[in-house]
């Protein structure tokens, strides 16, 4: 008892003087380990402690150095915005990483290559270029098919017109109305032959060399779409579906140290408030975008939508959980208000005021945290000797009974089962806040018991996106 309340006052400081009107008793805690009595009850063996004087937790110590940290709030939160995407696990920062090898390797591959209209091979390149390789193969495909459909039907064009400048004229506003309203009511390669219908008859206009221009531009789009291709196979084939399913294993990681970290806060096991709500909040702002990514993307989906759902819903889950848990102690206290501790002996108490529920909360809370850290492990980038195997179940974790002290309501109580086929049995009702050792106890409880409820519907839906991460992404 000394060296914890040596730590208290380490971190919290000596209380302040209160005036004597706001001098009043803070708490009464009673608890019966020997007899089983319920708080607030009487009965022998009942060890008593009151606490007559205010305590700050922030009085004079450490912590009233946190109330200059809104000076640095705005710089915090601009450095957040940065880099919470500056990572491989952002779908953004890999698609912009990906569209600037793309056009750095087209421009390359026009330098050294020589070809007449260099820019013709970067906008193929950025026309086909999607976020996985299959995408970029199928576009690919209807770029030239459209673009020799294009040259077909403009060499047919300009032998039949020639290349005099009236009838060019004539026909190059009906190419440039076909070229802009094809590309959004008509196929992919229906809009490439218009738009090259358009360039032979633009590109006549103004140097007359019939339709061998055609040749050229459907040589330097061959270009770029092999450039494309290249790109799109090696820098992430799979696309937005890797980075969904590495982005739900970061956001379970975080969330289960948060969570941990959220029940040692609220049960004052933690003398500050939980660093990981920062990194949660940056991993469920990846997910989302990755998820919207996901399924704007071109072609089938080989992850399950409904395992997708379970699974991003459950992470949501477990931050929100930890959220609400954090929240249930304030950083700073007002004076006069109650501390809030809840495991930590109260001054002047020789007893653990939170034991045993405090122990077992918290080993629910890490048996929690363990499980969907399992679950990252096996959502996340299979490692190379386990990519041959079969993905094992993750054992989903036993529903959290209560914990919390628990009381007896009599028959003529109104509680269910009076005088009735239970034959005056009383019901079990969880005790009044009031009269718990402390009311976090009962909340903590409640949010890991409903917690462990919905983590049991997370084992299939993880082991059917572990099996797609196996397979090898051409499958």
């Amino acid at each position: 008892p000394e060296t914890v309340s040596a730590v208290r006052r380490e971190w919290y400081g000596q209380p302040p003087a209160a005036p004597p009107a706001a001098v009043a008793p803070r708490a009464a805690v009673t608890g019966s380990a020997a007899t089983g009595t319920a708080p607030g009850a009487p009965g022998p063996g009942r060890a008593t402690v009151t606490a007559t004087a205010p305590v700050s937790p922030n009085g004079g110590g450490r912590l009233p150095s946190l109330s200059s940290a809104p000076r640095l709030a705005g710089f915090a939160r601009a450095t957040f915005v940065v880099t919470r995407h500056a990572t491989v696990r952002s779908v953004w920062f890999l698609n912009s990483l990906r569209g600037a090898v793309a056009i750095a390797a087209a421009v390359a591959v026009a330098d050294l290559s020589g070809v007449q209209h260099g820019f013709w091979v970067v906008l193929g390149t950025l026309s086909v270029l999607r976020t996985n390789a299959a995408g970029t193969g199928a576009t690919a495909w209807r770029a030239l098919a459209g673009t020799v459909l294009g040259f077909a039907v403009g060499a047919a064009l300009l032998l039949g017109i020639g290349t005099a400048h009236t009838s060019l004229w004539v026909a190059l506003p009906v190419a440039v109305a076909v070229a802009a309203y094809a590309p959004g009511t008509t196929p992919f390669a229906v809009g490439q032959a218009a738009f090259t219908v358009t360039i032979l008859v633009l590109f006549n206009l103004l140097v007359p060399v019939g339709w061998k221009v055609g040749l050229l531009r459907l040589e330097d789009v061959a270009i770029g779409c092999g450039v494309s291709l290249v790109v799109g196979v090696l820098f992430w084939p799979r696309g937005a579906s890797s980075v969904v399913a590495d982005d739900l294993a970061d956001a379970f990681r975080r969330g289960a140290d948060y969570l941990t970290q959220a029940v040692d806060w609220a049960l004052s096991e933690l003398m500050v408030p939980p660093a990981a709500a920062a990194a949660t909040v940056g991993a469920s702002i990846r997910l989302d975008d990755a998820v919207r990514g996901f399924l704007a993307e071109q072609g089938s989906k080989r992850i399950s939508k409904d395992d997708l759902w379970t699974l991003v819903n459950a992470s949501s889950r477990l931050r929100l959980t930890a959220n609400t848990l954090a929240a249930l102690r304030q950083a700073e206290t007002a004076h006069g208000a109650p501390v809030g501790a809840a495991c930590l002996p109260l001054d002047g108490s020789e007893e653990y005021a939170g034991a045993p529920a405090c122990a077992t909360l918290r080993s629910a809370a890490a048996g929690l945290a363990g499980f969907y850290g399992q679950v990252a492990d096996e959502v996340g980038r299979p490692a190379r000797s386990a990519r041959a195997s079969e993905p094992e179940l993750v054992r989903p974790p036993a529903i959290i009974a209560p914990v919390v002290p628990r009381q007896r309501a009599a028959a003529g109580d109104g509680a269910a089962g009076t005088d009735g086929a239970d034959g005056g049995a009383a019901a079990d009702v969880v005790a009044a806040v009031d009269q718990l050792q402390h009311p976090h106890l009962f909340w903590v409880q409640e949010h890991l018991r409903h917690l462990s409820q919905s983590a049991r519907s997370v084992s299939e839906p993880a082991r059917r996106v572990a099996e797609v991460r196996r397979r090898p992404w051409w499958r």
